[in-house]
């Protein structure tokens, strides 16, 4: 059976999708995979390895600019897959937003479905793993087995690394042992959805107490989070943002003693390694983003002491000024989890 497979997204959202592929492809071995993904998450997704072929459309041309702008690179992308002449048995489109669909609008197939929709059987939940969803997508069921979503994510990571080992003598990366944290993030090409970060004064807080315990601190990120150094600029730290490329930021993870990190791309990288993470969550659902049953993971959520808390629908935010689900997340229970992951300790 020959698959196309429509999923541009984020780093997260790719992270997870590449897990539930992984299990599929496991358990399907002679189904071929077509993946079509954002042009910028090219070299990343190839180094999974758990698509037969990807398909790399520019996600900014299609999603910025004017309304005809998009339009026209809409009419691209479909004309591009339509000039392919692949047959595809199944066209899955691992989106709600049924306009994701008019990317493959032009191709014929005797089954097309999207995440969500009637032809699915069932609604996209959202406070479920996302994996759990992407994996109902590809085989049209619901589970009736255990499905292992830390082993899945733990092979994806292992694939990052071995790139990693090989980029190693364009980055040095620092010498195993220290807290890693993720202070940035939470961004996408749209928007900044400044509601899911910690408090970046509360990780300039958690890392001066760490360092005054003995431990090194190492800051992760991509290049667009630069802005968080100013904030950092008195603290003896290591500093590695805009400085990795994605694999070699996983390989930094499994390098960490722990890894403290808000609901971001850089989390879902390391929750691909092996490494205690510590995660901090407020308007988006925990469960739908962390593979509940990866070990030595803390979740820290306010969600059933703020009433507003999850608000995200899946592709909004209530409109709020003032994120207590995630200020109220202390630099002391933070710490605690720090300690006590470092130690080995089970949650």
């Amino acid at each position: 059976m020959k698959i196309l497979f429509v999923k541009l997204g984020a780093i997260g959202d790719v992270v997870q999708a590449a897990a539930a592929l992984r299990i599929f492809k496991d358990s399907h071995p002679n189904h071929e995979v077509h993946w079509i993904i954002s042009k910028g998450l090219l070299d990343f997704a190839r180094s999974m390895s758990v698509a037969d072929e990807l398909i790399a459309v520019s996600d900014k041309e299609l999603l910025a600019g004017s309304f005809t702008q998009r339009v026209l690179a809409l009419g691209r992308v479909a004309l591009m897959l339509r000039q392919r002449g692949v047959r595809y048995d199944q066209i899955l489109t691992g989106y709600a937003d049924r306009r994701y669909e008019l990317l493959t609008c032009l191709l014929k197939s005797s089954v097309k479905r999207r995440l969500g929709s009637s032809s699915f059987g069932r609604p996209l939940v959202q406070h479920r793993s996302r994996i759990y969803e992407y994996w109902r997508l590809l085989t049209g069921r619901d589970s009736d087995s255990d499905l292992d979503f830390p082993e899945a994510a733990r092979q994806l990571g292992v694939s990052l690394m071995k790139d990693a080992e090989q980029e190693g003598q364009a980055t040095s990366l620092p010498a195993a042992g220290y807290v890693l944290m993720v202070p940035g993030g939470a961004r996408n090409l749209l928007r900044t959805d400044d509601l899911r970060r910690w408090p970046v004064e509360y990780y300039v807080e958690l890392a001066e107490r760490l360092i005054a315990q003995g431990h090194r601190v190492v800051l992760a990120g991509g290049p667009t989070d630069a802005w968080v150094l100013d904030h950092f600029s008195s603290v003896t730290c290591e500093k590695f943002i805009g400085k990795t490329s994605l694999a070699q930021l996983v390989k930094l993870a499994e390098n960490a003693l722990v890894v403290v990190s808000h609901d971001t791309g850089p989390m879902h990288l390391a929750s691909l390694s092996s490494t205690p993470l510590v995660a901090m969550f407020g308007p988006t659902p925990a469960n739908a983003f962390v593979a509940m049953g990866r070990p030595l993971t803390e979740v820290l959520s306010l969600q059933n002491r703020v009433p507003c808390s999850p608000c995200y629908d899946g592709k909004n935010y209530a409109a709020c000024e003032n994120a207590q689900c995630m200020k109220r997340i202390t630099v002391e229970s933070v710490e605690m989890s720090v300690q006590r992951l470092a130690r080995g300790g089970t949650v």
